[in-house]
């Protein structure tokens, strides 16, 4: 073989020897999250059908309705943020995996008046009479379904960022449900999410930029984001936290059909009767969040909901798993959990409550 033919061969293949280690990493790393899923995750038998939930640490039962892009492991990650936060007292997390996330078939509950009464299930199979609720963003409308169709099961609820009004969200795929949710389709996916494991593990600040941009509205200025980014860097124990929660997820192909479906039930939902809401309310949210209806959306819940009270979170998007504030939100969350835990007094509450993170100098 001439010189110019090994030259032509090593040329082609070149992407191989760059391909195949990658795709070797991210089967690896697919094999192990699934398996690490399935022996962590229990199934509960109801008579809406199969939900799969977790159980973790002690005190009063708090039910934890995640977002897209997750099941119950992100539950468990917003569940160990309260306990973090909550002196000493925390709660007995119950983390269920949603419809279409993880090994809880869609066809359990594609609504959330279905979801919400599948949830009723889940706490009947658990001997659980009643639970606060803590719910994220797309888990929403759940969570406000449970609390009107099941109001005798709530002692009280904490909409974190949470979508509670029609409104169009999501990452406008650029290619079919079909396609996504096809084998092919689905190690693609699975390709890309162990990418943002990659930068989460090893560059967290980088991945934490790209979330606070891309939920912030655009009014906030890249140097703000960049402000915001600094002080994370600052805080090991929130990097710590935000890596354990994102590197403990499961592949985005075991999450997709919930996440498409909550982005079509979530562009045609009813306009709920919020006022018949029954339990004590406790809506946070960012001043800068630019999904769905943002933050003017929690402002008309919070009017809408009798007694409801409203905690802005300034300097903040749709993302608030990570920043300055994390301390202060969550620690709020827990003391209003405590205040309506079983043998509790409540008291009246404030009308509003605000988080103000310091303002340390900006980082150039």
């Amino acid at each position: 073989m001439t010189t110019g033919a090994w030259a032509a061969l090593a040329l082609a293949a070149a992407p191989l020897l760059v391909v195949a280690p990658a795709a070797l990493g991210c089967w690896r790393w697919r094999r192990r999250r699934l398996a690490a899923a399935r022996a962590a995750g229990r199934i509960a038998r109801t008579a809406r059908g199969p939900i799969e939930y977790a159980v973790a640490g002690r005190g009063p039962p708090l039910l934890v309705v995640h977002s897209g892009m997750g099941g119950y492991d992100q539950a468990l990650g917003l569940g160990a943020l309260v306990n973090r936060h909550a002196g000493g007292c925390g709660f007995t997390v119950l983390a269920p995996s949603r419809p279409g996330y993880l090994r809880t078939p869609l066809e359990v509950g594609p609504t959330p008046e279905e979801q919400a009464d599948a949830l009723a299930g889940l706490l009947d199979h658990l001997g659980v009479g009643q639970t606060a609720v803590l719910a994220g963003s797309y888990g929403g409308p759940a969570a406000l379904q449970l609390a009107l169709r099941h109001p005798h099961r709530l002692r009280a609820m904490v909409l974190l960022a949470a979508i509670t009004r029609r409104c169009t969200v999501g990452q406008q795929w650029p290619v079919s449900d079909r396609a996504l949710l096809s084998r092919p389709g689905g190690l693609l996916v699975d390709f890309f999410h162990w990418l943002l494991y990659l930068r989460a593990r090893y560059r967290p600040a980088g991945l934490v930029r790209d979330f606070m941009r891309g939920m912030s509205v655009p009014g906030v200025s890249d140097a703000e984001i960049d402000r915001r980014v600094a002080r994370f860097r600052e805080l090991p124990d929130e990097v710590h936290g935000l890596q354990h929660l994102f590197c403990s997820m499961t592949p985005l192909s075991r999450q997709m059909a919930g996440c498409l479906n909550d982005e079509k039930q979530i562009a045609r939902l009813a306009e709920y009767p919020l006022e018949e809401v029954r339990a004590p309310t406790l809506l946070i949210h960012g001043r800068d969040d630019c999904v769905g209806l943002g933050f003017a959306g929690a402002e008309w819940s919070a009017g809408k909901i009798p007694g409801a009270e409203l905690l802005p979170v300034e300097r903040c998007g749709h993302f608030l798993l990570a920043g300055e504030f994390v301390p202060g939100v969550y620690s709020a969350v827990a003391a209003f959990l405590h205040r309506h835990a079983p043998g509790v007094e409540s008291d009246p509450p404030p009308a509003a409550v605000r988080v103000e993170p310091p303002r340390p100098a900006l980082v150039t």
